[in-house]
């Protein structure tokens, strides 16, 4: 009998405590709920709930616009067109409104307002050899043109902490290049010694034009005035 008194004893004590421990996790629960300001990550409920998204623009330009198509007979054909960035990939709009791609290799050049944009081979991340479109800034004895390629960044948002950035993005990454004829392509880093490297037929006839006319070596335009008085010359 006593072992038995001593057994219930014990159940109803373990019950009491189970029942206090759940009346004061509903309590800290609740004081948690209503005092936004208890716990480090307030409001539970709502923060983890809200909507990723994706910012930015898979296209240089979303929109359609005018365009000329080269072909390898050099004939030119009219479209509508844009470029898919994230795909380095040319769309034309067809007959019935469907988006369709040009093979790199069956166009020799895309005029798309007044940017021209002609495929080229190059090395890939993994070095092999693949066909994108590259812009043509400058023509010439020497031609400048750019790369552009698009990264997705994801967001780096600690909910623990409430600080960085809960969307991701698509980060677009600019290269310029250049090459003499039809040589190869050469990558040109925006610097002084690099771009009067490149241009090294008439290097002090350009760094006296980039002094006289106030021009640096990291701007666009700057890379762009250079490239062409040396083609000029």
């Amino acid at each position: 009998m006593a072992y038995r008194y001593i057994f219930m004893l014990a159940c109803c004590l373990i019950c009491s405590f189970a029942a206090a421990q759940l009346d004061s996790l509903e309590f800290y629960a609740h004081r948690g709920i209503n005092n936004a300001n208890y716990f480090a990550e307030d409001t539970y409920l709502s923060r983890g709930a809200a909507e990723k998204r994706v910012e930015g623009s898979l296209f240089l330009e979303a929109q359609w616009q005018e365009a000329r198509i080269l072909t390898p007979q050099n004939e030119v054909v009219a479209a509508r067109a844009r470029y898919r960035i994230y795909d380095e990939e040319m769309q034309v709009l067809g007959a019935n409104n469907e988006v369709l791609a040009l093979y790199p290799a069956k166009v020799r050049a895309v005029a798309i307002g007044r940017q021209v944009f002609v495929p080229l081979e190059y090395q890939d991340k993994q070095g092999g050899a693949t066909t994108g479109f590259f812009q043509l800034l400058v023509e010439g004895e020497a031609s400048l043109l750019l790369r552009r390629e698009m990264e997705l960044v994801h967001g780096d948002y600690n909910p623990a902490l409430n600080i960085g950035d809960r969307n991701d993005h698509f980060e677009a990454r600019e290269t310029y290049y250049y090459r003499y004829q039809k040589g190869k392509l050469q990558l040109l880093r925006l610097n002084k010694k690099a771009v009067l490297d490149a241009l090294g037929r008439r290097k002090k006839a350009v760094a006296e034009y980039a002094r006289a006319s106030n021009l640096g070596f990291r701007k666009q335009e700057e890379i762009v005035a250079l490239f062409q008085f040396y083609n000029r010359s």
